[in-house]
């Protein structure tokens, strides 16, 4: 299923972010100026990549999750969006090719 590959990918990206962030230290400071304060460049540019890649598989996953859901009122009957419902049929018919 997707959610293990992207768990991992988040969980991986997580740890290479943390250790990054916590070779910094120093007075108090924004979380944005303690996550870049000594690192080099070649490391802030790692850091954006892996910042990148980490909202890419969160995306990815919330998709997902609201690609599976459907809204149903008190009476029983699907009230899922039409655009939510559009966009499952889409993706139907693009994995059906």
């Amino acid at each position: 299923m997707v959610h293990e590959e992207g768990d991992f990918l988040v969980s991986a990206i997580s740890k290479r972010k943390r250790k990054i962030s916590s070779s910094s230290t120093g007075k108090r400071k924004s979380r944005k100026q303690r996550s870049s304060v000594g690192l080099t460049k070649a490391e802030k540019s790692e850091q954006h990549e892996l910042r990148k890649q980490y909202l890419q598989a969160i995306r990815g996953q919330v998709l997902t999750t609201m690609l599976a859901v459907y809204v149903v009122d008190p009476l029983g009957h699907d009230v899922t969006p039409e655009k939510l419902t559009n966009e499952k049929l889409q993706r139907r018919e693009q994995a059906g090719q």
